[in-house]
């Protein structure tokens, strides 16, 4: 009975030094999370961007309405589109479109985006025509991160969004930030 006793006080201790030996490493090496800056602005929300396969995804609508684009979502397509508009009545300069677990992005031609806004307005096509019509136009470009949803909120490789609408984009290693800036040039990173 005695030695009975004795071998689960063994084993006890043995299970908890071996658990603590095991989250050791895990709290020495965990990483700072990843920061945003836009515009010189921290952009602070519930929801951090974080890295796979060497790809910073931050949530869509964080980054795109941080630069005041614009963004919808298709439940029924899973489709994100993302345009920024130039301050004309329908003409959008840019518009992309990210469809969830594909590793490609659609941009859409902004003549054909502008005119099935107008004939969609004028009544002369449908929904679903003018879609199909802007759908018909998009360029396939493969990209190597597929935008995907966790907890409900949509994440997109950083370096899509800056490549598609021209933003200089930099990484910070030491400090895990990614600064993005509006600028004629653009300058890409690999996060």
């Amino acid at each position: 009975m005695e030695r009975n006793v004795m071998k689960k006080k063994f084993l006890n201790v043995f299970l908890i030094l071996t658990i603590s030996i095991l989250l050791i490493p895990n709290l020495i090496y965990a990483q700072k999370p990843v920061k945003l800056i836009i515009n010189g602005k921290e952009i602070k929300n519930s929801v951090e961007p974080f890295i796979e396969n060497n790809r910073t995804l931050v949530p869509v609508r964080v980054i795109s309405e941080s630069l005041g684009y614009n963004v919808v979502w298709s439940p029924e397509t899973k489709i994100i589109s993302i345009s920024k508009d130039n301050n004309e009545l329908i003409k959008n300069e840019v518009s992309i479109g990210l469809a969830i677990n594909k590793s490609y992005l659609m941009s859409f031609d902004p003549e054909v985006v502008t005119k099935s806004s107008s004939m969609l307005l004028n009544g002369t096509i449908t929904h679903e025509e003018a879609g199909e019509m802007v759908a018909n136009s998009a360029k396939k470009t493969n990209i190597d991160v597929a935008p995907k949803i966790i907890d409900n909120v949509t994440f997109v490789p950083i370096r899509v969004i800056a490549e598609q609408f021209n933003l200089k984009v930099q990484w910070d290693d030491e400090n895990r930030t990614v600064i993005i800036e509006e600028s004629a040039n653009k300058n890409t990173i690999k996060n």
